[in-house]
């Protein structure tokens, strides 16, 4: 599934004082940010938003929700690996064709 797309129907879902749109959209950004693909975060995120796999805390802001979330996401990347020829080409792609 594509996170982004994901995104879009949580818009709808608003949850009081701090929405699931607004931690999902911060988790999704910072993960972005922080160098995985839609793809590698679609993957991650196997059809599940952000907030049901890392779920924010009470009272937690949406911007240190994001870091949070974005970092346990990554984390779940690397511990459950980089799919088979995939590292290198984005290494290839990030260095020019050098691996």
């Amino acid at each position: 599934m594509d996170p982004v797309a994901g995104l879009r129907r949580l818009r709808s879902t608003r949850d009081g004082c701090g929405t699931r749109w607004s931690y999902a959209r911060r988790a999704i950004s910072e993960a972005l940010e922080s160098g995985l693909t839609t793809r590698e975060l679609g993957d991650v995120l196997a059809g599940v938003g952000p907030t049901q796999l890392v779920p924010p805390r009470p009272g937690e802001d949406p911007a240190e929700y994001g870091c949070r979330a974005a970092s346990e996401i990554m984390v779940r990347y690397i511990v459950d690996g980089i799919p088979e020829g995939q590292a290198n080409s984005a290494c290839q792609s990030r260095h020019g064709g050098k691996a």
